[in-house]
């Protein structure tokens, strides 16, 4: 400050009921610029700013929770557009165009796509898509629904059996994504649809922004997939911790059973829901 010829500096605290915040601070050219009643001056203001400071970060606080909860009810809402879907024992195509919409919603997702291993072609299909109207307009050619295990990231899903999110840079890698990034595509998020069977496919979600997705989302669409599983006629069994998750994971989600990793007795309630063995184990601990 002496280099840019500050002689006199004044600085006082920002306090509320509920701490210091910070600092208000003052400089001047002049020495001994500032009075003992310029500095009681700037404390009556430091207060008044010290509570709109605190006012503008609550209220920051109360934005920040209100979108929260408003996820959570997207959240909800979607698994229960899916649980309905199950009652009524739509088939997988029925299901997935019913809860896409509110999938992309949630998610912040541009397309939702449900793909299908082919074991004799050895290649995944598109099962069911969800994009907008304009995505593939009708003066250009259709994109392929046809999908190589090695080609796309759907394929290193159904691989690996592992959910993954795709950067733009990672999309490029792979040659079957050519016409989703032609068409704006920046980002895109996998998950495997396990079930008794195998690893049926994959659940996909792609976005015109960069870094639409993260980890977190990985539980949601864990959900959805064991969901729809259900379609298959398989025996979804899920594991949480505590008795009110696993109570969830029953009566709402309508999963066949649920086991308490906290309650010490994990395999013996694995092999009493499971008596003939698991086919699939799906593991994933994001959101």
């Amino acid at each position: 400050m002496i280099t840019y010829g500050v002689e006199s500096y004044c600085a006082v605290p920002l306090i509320t009921a509920r701490g210091t915040l910070g600092t208000l601070n003052f400089g001047s050219d002049s020495r001994d610029a500032y009075t003992p009643e310029d500095i009681e001056f700037v404390v009556r203001v430091a207060r008044l700013v010290a509570v709109a400071v605190e006012n503008a970060r609550n209220l920051e606080a109360v934005r920040e929770q209100q979108a929260a909860l408003q996820r959570e009810r997207d959240q909800l809402d979607l698994l229960l557009d899916v649980t309905n879907a199950v009652v009524t024992h739509l088939d997988t195509r029925a299901l997935f165009r019913a809860v896409a919409p509110a999938l992309r919603r949630c998610c912040s997702a541009d397309i939702a796509a449900l793909t299908l291993f082919d074991p004799e072609a050895r290649v995944l299909r598109a099962h069911a898509c969800d994009v907008p109207a304009d995505f593939c307009p009708s003066s250009e050619p259709a994109p392929s629904f046809e999908l190589s295990l090695d080609g796309s990231p759907s394929g290193v899903v159904f691989t690996t059996g592992r959910p993954q999110i795709f950067s733009l840079s990672a999309l490029e890698t792979f040659p079957d994504t050519h016409h989703i990034r032609e068409r704006g595509i920046r980002s895109a998020c996998s998950v495997p649809l396990a079930t008794a069977q195998g690893v049926l496919g994959t659940l996909d979600l792609a976005a015109f922004a960069p870094d639409a997705f993260s980890t977190e989302q990985f539980g949601l669409l864990t959900r959805v997939a064991g969901q729809i599983a259900k379609i298959k006629g398989c025996n979804v069994i899920g594991i949480a911790g505590g008795k009110d998750k696993c109570q969830w994971l029953t009566s709402e989600l309508g999963f066949d059973a649920a086991v308490d990793y906290k309650d010490g007795a994990t395999f013996k309630a694995l092999r009493s829901a499971a008596p003939k063995g698991i086919d699939v184990y799906f593991d994933n601990v994001g959101g």
